[in-house]
């Protein structure tokens, strides 16, 4: 007689039980990646046809080439350095990021938006951590100042990396306003808030990071609400 394979054991087993968890996990990170790839080729074609933000032209890039190391670290020796610093009152941590990005390619205003596109892909893929809501907020958020306003990229990505660890929440601010430049640009900030649409940048940016803050720090608040309960879906 041949005798017969006993599978009894197997059923019920833990590696079992894992198996069709870790396909389904799988497959969803397949099709997360595959959106991830569709949305960064729709944003780099976009960027391709539409015209670069005047700021980008007139501003960020152009203001940002005129500043060397050394003028983080003494008092403004000239005034293209302090009109630089004014209009562009971000911290040094803003520009630690940014301004190794525009010297690689050579501060040309369209491939500088292209390289934070392509830049914003792991962001993107790190935002869903805080669940399916609070991935597409990110892609909302960030897909619209990519278009509208690109400098404020950098601050999204330190607020998202939130979801890792609390110092990143530190961080955010610290990059969105002039701190460690050695200039006082406390009453220029204050000015700047509601100058154009600024505000709404502000807003939104303000936004990210208390939804990041509250899913991070304070995940028990508004626990068995429908708040809480639409932020958790998909999680």
């Amino acid at each position: 007689m041949i005798p017969r394979l006993d599978t009894s054991s197997s059923v019920g087993s833990p590696a079992s039980q894992a198996y069709p968890f870790m396909t389904s996990t799988i497959v969803s990170q397949v099709y997360l990646i595959s959106g991830i790839v569709l949305l960064t080729i729709g944003r780099l074609l976009y960027l391709k046809v539409s015209p670069v933000q005047r700021d980008v032209r007139e501003a960020q890039l152009p203001l940002s080439k005129r500043l060397r190391i050394s003028d983080f670290f003494r008092r403004p020796k000239s005034q293209d350095v302090r009109d630089s610093f004014r209009t562009l009152p971000y911290g040094s941590l803003w520009f630690a990021i940014n301004l190794p990005l525009m010297h690689l390619v050579r501060f040309h205003e369209r491939r500088w938006t292209y390289l934070i596109a392509v830049i914003d892909i792991p962001f993107v893929w790190a935002s869903f951590k805080l669940g399916l809501i609070g991935g597409l907020v990110y892609v909302g958020l960030s897909t619209f100042m990519l278009f509208q306003a690109p400098w404020n990229e950098s601050i999204l990505w330190l607020t998202i990396l939130g979801a890792f660890s609390w110092v990143f929440l530190v961080l955010a601010p610290v990059a969105k306003l002039p701190v460690g430049i050695p200039m006082r640009l406390g009453k220029r900030v204050k000015g700047l808030l509601f100058h154009q649409r600024n505000y709404i940048y502000y807003g939104l940016l303000a936004i990210l990071w208390l939804y990041v803050a509250w899913r991070t720090i304070l995940p028990w608040l508004f626990t068995g609400t429908w708040l809480g309960q639409l932020a958790s879906f998909g999680s």
